[in-house]
């Protein structure tokens, strides 16, 4: 195959001299070590993060378990506070949902004689989980690290 001195082989096509001067090298100049690497990403302000962490705990109340996944997923390694917060919250949900599946299994394994404890824990119990929700967001957007009394902690907090 002939080339011409367009760069052009007979048959049009580009050479491979000309392919690979179009082509921008990778990585680019003081780009990243690896191929196909990302950034680090760029830690929160402390105001963004008390905003997110608050936002966490809001957002339970109309998506108790996905909205602070998300936020967990999202901002995990650039806030200890919304990474905390979210964990929190997460644990909240867990919990709940485990303490009810307990109420129904206590309820039928003693033939309903555990409604007489489970009907007032079914009052008090999301009374006081929205009011801890409310003092947990207010806590985050003061940048405080508030912790739920009373739930099981199955998503741990990591080792400082």
């Amino acid at each position: 195959m002939s080339t011409s001195s367009t760069g052009r082989s007979d048959n049009g096509q580009p050479t491979d001299q000309q392919e690979s001067a179009d082509q921008v090298p990778y990585p680019p100049p003081g780009g990243y070590a690896t191929r196909g690497s990302y950034p680090p990403p760029e830690p929160l302000w402390e105001s963004q993060a008390r905003t997110i962490a608050a936002l966490t705990h809001v957002s339970a109340f109309f998506l108790p378990v996905i909205g602070p996944l998300v936020a967990l997923l999202v901002f995990k390694g650039r806030s200890l506070l919304v990474e905390h917060h979210a964990k929190e919250q997460l644990n909240l949900a867990i919990s709940l949902f485990l303490y009810s599946i307990f109420a129904v299994v206590g309820t039928i394994a003693t033939l309903g004689l555990a409604l007489i404890a489970v009907v007032p824990l079914l009052i008090v119990v999301p009374i006081a989980a929205f009011v801890l929700t409310i003092v947990a967001a207010i806590s985050a957007g003061s940048g405080e690290y508030y912790r739920f009394p009373f739930i099981m902690r199955l998503i741990p907090e990591p080792l400082s």
